[in-house]
């Protein structure tokens, strides 16, 4: 069985995948998305038992995703200012 991140040249999942060889890549793999869904798992139940968390955990998602958003309009306007000069010139 040969999982499709492997393929990938570069890829980290290929790098941890790998040394486990095609027989308990699976298994690795399926481990790592149960741990992801647990740790997941404990950060809601945490957030909707105890307020503060919750609010710490909004304002912390809001400042990423303004962060997130601010800077890829930052890199887009520079693109498309840079094009539009080139197109002057």
């Amino acid at each position: 069985m040969k999982l499709c991140m492997c393929t990938t040249v570069g890829n980290p999942g290929c790098k941890l995948l790998r040394p486990y060889g095609p027989k308990f890549a699976p298994v690795v793999f399926m481990s790592i998305h149960v741990m992801m869904f647990v740790v997941s798992s404990i950060f809601a139940m945490v957030g909707y038992h105890y307020y503060y968390v919750h609010t710490g955990m909004l304002v912390m998602w809001i400042t990423v995703s303004i962060w997130n958003g601010a800077n890829f309009y930052m890199e887009w306007f520079a693109k498309k200012y840079e094009a539009n000069l080139k197109r002057l010139e």
